[in-house]
């Protein structure tokens, strides 16, 4: 038992250190959210949300073991929060202790009889079964668990969120190559120029900056 205890530490130790090494390549970011209108705040600037709800206070940091596990779950949750597939796929991930009163009403809302606990949202909105129950994931899960849980319930919207933002990025990159400023060197003509200081006959040449289509 103890030497399956130490794995796990090791394993959750390696995460968190490529989670450092691999932060400047990862973009997606996990936010805390300290009242409701800061959790709801956060989670409406993505169209997806994914919410760990928990509980740390002054109590509980007095039990060793207790702490371990919660730090362990919030590395693993970052972790999984900054990799880049669910920055491009719309994915907002949300911490909220249920320390803080209104935090703990709102997962009561949400009918959260155990925690740690794992919930979904679409559009500001949790989502629910078929019978009308909040979908959640519960308790000491471990880093495939919630991989899984968010993949099976939010695949289809992820990638959907991915093919719009490369639709996006190349009709933007398209607008840009047709019509950014670019320089062209203007060939020498005669004519009358009436707006000269001195107006009269004359030969124009040199170059400008214009702005259209790039061929």
């Amino acid at each position: 038992m103890k030497n399956f205890k130490n794995q796990r530490i090791l394993k959750y130790a390696v995460l968190t250190i490529l989670s450092f090494v691999l932060n400047p390549y990862l973009e997606a970011k996990v936010y805390g959210a300290r009242s409701d209108k800061k959790f709801y705040d956060r989670l409406m600037k993505r169209p997806l949300g994914v919410a760990m709800f928990y509980k740390e206070d002054k109590e509980l940091k007095k039990d060793k073991e207790y702490r371990i596990k919660i730090d362990q779950l919030e590395n693993m949750f970052s972790i999984i929060g900054r990799q880049g597939y669910y920055k491009e796929g719309g994915v907002q991930f949300i911490k909220a202790n249920t320390k803080y009163d209104t935090i703990d009403e709102l997962a009561q809302s949400f009918s959260i009889k155990q925690l740690p606990a794992f919930l979904l949202f679409k559009n500001g909105v949790a989502l629910k079964d078929a019978q009308g129950n909040h979908i959640m994931l519960t308790g000491w899960v471990t880093y495939e668990q919630v991989e899984n849980f968010i993949r099976i319930n939010l695949k289809d919207d992820i990638e959907k969120n991915i093919k719009r933002r490369a639709e996006q990025l190349r009709q933007r990159r398209e607008i840009e190559r047709l019509y950014r400023p670019y320089i062209y060197w203007g060939w020498g003509y005669p004519g009358y120029y009436p707006y000269w200081r001195r107006p009269g006959w004359g030969w124009y040449g040199g170059w400008g900056w214009r702005y259209g289509r790039c061929w």
